[in-house]
């Protein structure tokens, strides 16, 4: 039997079950929700996908970090648990060099500035 006569969405369900790339899908999944959340404010969300094995220091395609968007959005408790959580307070993202303090206090998030 060739290979090509399964078709490809068979095809890519066979690969991903034997090379086990769903795991990796799920972590895109998990990681671009832990992103999404970290910057509307949503606390459940952040903490369910962190809970669920998402990576703390996610980037989106811009390079950046739930962290930086939690800070300069002002989401305290968001901001809070990603510290708690490990995550790094010196990543930038791709175009350019702030980090969260730097958007939290162009933002005058005091709060999250103080931390």
């Amino acid at each position: 039997m060739k290979i090509y006569s399964f078709g490809v969405p068979k095809l890519l369900g066979i690969l991903v079950l034997f090379f086990g790339l769903n795991q990796a899908l799920k972590a895109q999944i998990f990681d671009t929700r832990l992103i999404n959340a970290s910057e509307s404010g949503n606390y459940k969300t952040v903490d369910a996908m962190l809970r669920a094995g998402a990576k703390v220091d996610a980037k989106n395609s811009n390079g950046v970090t739930p962290l930086m968007l939690a800070s300069e959005n002002g989401h305290l408790k968001i901001t809070q648990l990603l510290l708690k959580n490990g995550a790094d307070v010196n990543l930038t993202p791709n175009y350019g060099k702030t980090t969260p303090l730097i958007a939290a206090v162009k933002k005058n998030h005091i709060e999250i500035i103080e931390l």
